[in-house]
C-alpha cells in the first residue's frame, strides 16, 4: 500500500507540474493553445471524474481556471462543459478544491458573456454558501472564501 500511496504521490506532483506548463503556455499564447491545445483539456476534463482523487480534481479546476481566464471570448465554449464541476467543487469539504472552483465562477462571470448568463445565480449562490460557511474565516480556509 505505501508504495501504490508514493507512486500516486508521484504521479500526482508530475500532473501538478504538467498543469503549469499548460497554464504557463495559455497565458502566454492563448489564441494558439486554443486552436490547438483542446484535446489536451480532454485530458484534465477526464480527472474530474468522481473515481479521481480530489487532488486530480484541483488540477483540472486549476488548469480550466487558466484556460477560461486567458482565453478569454475563446474559452467561452468551454464555460458551459466545465461549469458543473466550478458549482459541484465550490461546496466541496476541501478548501482547495473550493479555492479552484471559486476562482473558476470568478473567471467565467468575468469573460464569459453570454455564455455564463445562464449560470449566474447558481454561481452566485454557491459564492454566497462559501463565504457563509461556518469554517470560511478559518486560516486554512481563507483562500476558498
Amino acid at each position: 500500500q505505501e508504495m501504490a500511496d508514493e507512486a500516486q504521490a508521484k504521479e500526482e506532483e508530475v500532473m501538478d507540474e504538467v498543469a503549469g506548463c499548460v497554464g504557463a503556455f495559455v497565458k502566454t499564447n492563448p489564441t494558439h493553445f486554443m486552436a490547438s491545445g483542446t484535446q489536451l483539456l480532454t485530458h484534465f476534463f477526464n480527472m474530474l471524474d468522481d473515481k479521481k482523487t480530489s487532488t486530480e480534481h484541483r488540477i483540472a479546476l486549476c488548469v480550466f481556471d487558466d484556460v477560461i481566464e486567458s482565453g478569454k471570448q475563446l474559452a467561452a465554449p468551454s464555460i458551459a462543459v466545465v461549469m458543473p464541476f466550478f458549482l459541484k467543487y465550490a461546496y466541496s469539504e476541501e478548501c482547495d478544491l473550493r479555492q479552484a472552483s471559486v476562482y473558476g465562477l470568478g473567471a467565467c462571470a468575468q469573460v464569459g458573456g453570454e455564455a455564463f448568463h445562464q449560470h449566474a445565480m447558481p454561481a452566485m449562490t454557491a459564492l454566497v454558501a462559501c463565504v457563509q460557511r461556518s469554517d470560511a474565516k478559518e486560516a486554512s480556509s481563507l483562500m476558498a472564501t
